[in-house]
């Protein structure tokens, strides 16, 4: 069976020039790794994950036992793991700290500190105060920065990280103006982050915290994020 999944695989890669690597599957019991549900072992393409064709022998095997190696020298990780990971991230936030996941919030305990060295008077204001002190705060500030270096750390080893502009922008902005794409990005991200300010929450706070907890407001914006990212790319692809 093992010799079956191991041809399935090799054919699977032969017929793809987009392949880009392929995640380990690794049938010895002894390694250190994870299983993964049937049909779970995935193909990473340009932009594209889908679950390669296999025999029937090849799929028994799988379920068995397949098991796959999560490595830091990955092109990348299995996301039924690493989402499970997120999610868990919830019981020691919760347990030591009494709160939820987040990450919108951070920027308005550092710009709010930002602010309060100019003006001290920014302290008593109801909306920038709430975020100044204490660990629940800051803690956040923490989780968004190692968000920002455990990328840069993981595309380092990787061997993914990439300079100047991504070829998708330079087709989709029609110039490769490293101006153009950072104004672009700065735009956009102002956007998010206003729009998650106003709603209370990102797709942390509401998509992963609130879901978890079952909160009503968590559905609505989660809901409202995906019908907002259809209707901007419908809109997008129309005009382009």
């Amino acid at each position: 069976m093992a010799s079956d999944l191991r041809r399935s695989e090799a054919a699977s890669a032969r017929s793809s020039s987009a392949a880009v690597s392929i995640i380990d599957v690794s049938m010895t019991a002894s390694a250190p790794s994870v299983c993964l549900p049937q049909g779970s072992c995935l193909r990473i393409y340009e932009g594209i994950s889908s679950r390669p064709r296999m025999s029937p022998a090849a799929r028994d095997a799988q379920v068995k036992g397949c098991r796959i190696m999560i490595r830091l020298t990955d092109r990348a990780w299995s996301p039924y793991l690493t989402g499970a990971l997120i999610g868990l991230l919830q019981v020691p936030a919760f347990l030591l700290l009494g709160t939820a996941l987040g990450a919108s919030s951070s920027y308005v305990t550092v710009s709010a500190s930002i602010a309060e060295l100019v003006d001290p008077a920014i302290r008593s204001l109801a909306y920038a105060g709430k975020y100044l002190d204490g660990a629940k705060n800051w803690w956040q500030v923490a989780l968004v920065g190692g968000i920002a270096l455990g990328a840069l750390l993981s595309a380092s080893l990787s061997g993914t990280r990439r300079s100047g502009i991504s070829r998708v922008w330079t087709r989709s902005l029609g110039t490769s103006n490293p101006g153009v794409r950072f104004a672009l990005a700065f735009a956009g991200g102002f956007l998010l982050l206003f729009g998650a300010r106003l709603a209370d929450g990102c797709t942390s706070g509401h998509g992963i915290s609130g879901m978890a907890q079952l909160a009503v407001s968590g559905f609505l914006a989660v809901a409202a994020m995906f019908a907002g990212g259809i209707a901007t790319a419908t809109l997008l692809r129309a005009l382009r």
